[in-house]
């Protein structure tokens, strides 16, 4: 048997790379994936890093100029490499340092498995930076046996005449592949149409509080066009399950995890086929969807607490307001300051999960219409992150000044609120087909 092998343990040699390239190759093809260009990485038997250091230091004890291994290809680099040549044969995936597609090998080599419990206490040390040496005692961790192979000096492994290592019946083979796709990422605008939908999935102590989410019903028909297991969803801002998005829609971003389909001749028709079968849905719609890069999340999450907001709402107040020219009148101080500046606690209703700070907002424009003796509706514009609800009602005292106390309301509660339009031109228009 050729030394070379038992150091390799037989991954290089034609017969165990192939082999493992053709289970790759089987993976690929029964997951689906549509990809173009791959990398491969692997965990190496913990037998042949010891194995290999031990090859080093006795070639070191005869050329004592020869560099330090690690200026040299390790087994595992060069594994890699000829997998990924051998898929570019079999498969024709492109072979890269940093493909789309990320495959992950596990091999194992059950008859070398224990063979770093040789350097146990009393066979072999590393030195420390003290005046007594360290002796070190190897366990199964893949870290630690490599930490204390690269603190194995060339004299400590000579002098444990392990070399040359003892031939292998079998060659190692694949435990696991995994396999892996860069995400691809699409963005829109959603319309919730509905009252009842919680934007994503809304679970309390098992139990979930709305039968619907805005996430869930775009991530459906998304995992089913691109294949994925798992997306997900980033909107710019949030708006409670009873609240309404309607206007021009939020801004949101879909990861898609995974993604077996990667690529269509025709993105733009695919993309509006997707919108179609979203739109299906009587609760949602999604408009402006597209293609994006990822840094273009970083646009959502600055936007999400640095723009504006327009809301409508339903206001119900306890004491009677005769017609619009009482509310006017009631309203006409405040309109003149405007912008107006509010400071709210962080409200009862989210103080459990949420930290107890003050936030000062701004609301930048407020008009009324008087509809009833003791129901408004009231149009704002307001910072994002400004807690309407309490601007509205007032959280017994905790946000300052608020549309109860401006109107000197002894109570007022907020019925029906819709989000109108959020200010964030993301992402961009597309162009009109001709």
């Amino acid at each position: 048997m050729n030394a070379h092998r038992t150091i390799c343990l037989g991954l290089l040699q034609p017969k165990g790379y192939r082999e493992i390239a053709k289970l790759v190759k089987k993976n690929i093809e029964q997951e689906g994936y549509d990809a173009k260009g791959c990398d491969t990485n692997a965990a190496i038997p913990i037998g042949a890093l010891v194995r290999g250091k031990l090859f080093w230091c006795h070639v070191r004890s005869l050329l004592p100029t020869l560099p330090a291994e690690e200026g040299l290809p390790s087994i595992k680099q060069v594994f890699r490499k000829v997998v990924g040549r051998t898929l570019e044969m079999l498969h024709g995936l492109q072979y890269k340092d940093q493909g789309n597609l990320h495959i992950n090998i596990t091999l194992n080599h059950e008859e070398t498995s224990q063979e770093h419990l040789i350097f146990q206490k009393g066979n072999a040390f590393v030195e420390s930076s003290g005046f007594m040496p360290k002796w070190e005692v190897l366990g199964m961790s893949r870290s630690k046996v490599g930490e204390n192979l690269r603190g194995l000096t060339d004299e400590a492994a000579i002098k444990l005449q392990l070399f040359p290592c003892k031939p292998i019946a079998n060659i190692a083979t694949a435990d696991q592949v995994d396999l892996l796709h860069d995400s691809l990422f699409i963005a829109g605008r959603y319309l919730k149409l509905a009252r009842g939908v919680s934007q994503t999935p809304w679970v309390v102590n098992g139990r979930s509080l709305a039968e619907h989410s805005v996430s869930e019903l775009i991530a459906g028909p998304c995992e089913a066009l691109f294949k994925c297991k798992s997306t997900n969803f980033v909107p710019a801002g949030r708006e409670d399950a009873d609240v309404r998005m309607l206007g021009t829609g939020r801004p949101y971003s879909m990861e898609i995890c995974n993604p077996r389909i990667t690529s269509f001749d025709d993105w733009a028709g695919e993309l509006n086929a997707l919108t179609m079968r979203i739109n299906k849905s009587e609760l949602i719609n999604t408009t402006a969807l597209q293609l994006i890069d990822k840094k273009g999340i970083d646009v959502i999450k600055e936007g999400e607490q640095t723009k504006v907001k327009t809301y409508s709402a339903l206001v119900w107040v306890a004491s009677p307001i005769l017609d619009q020219a009482c509310l006017d009148g009631k309203l006409s101080g405040t309109l003149l300051s405007l912008p107006l500046k509010v400071l709210q606690l962080t409200p009862l209703r989210v103080l459990h999960r949420r930290s107890p700070l003050p936030r000062p907002k701004v609301i930048h424009q407020l008009r009324a219409k008087w509809l009833h003796p003791h129901y408004i509706v009231i149009d704002l514009v307001a910072e994002a992150g400004t807690y309407i609800k309490e601007f509205v009602h007032g959280d017994v005292g905790r946000t300052t000044p608020s549309l109860s106390s401006i109107l000197n309301q002894p109570a007022a509660d907020l019925l029906e609120l819709d989000v109108i339009h959020v200010d964030l031109e993301w992402p961009p228009a597309l162009p009109q087909s001709s």
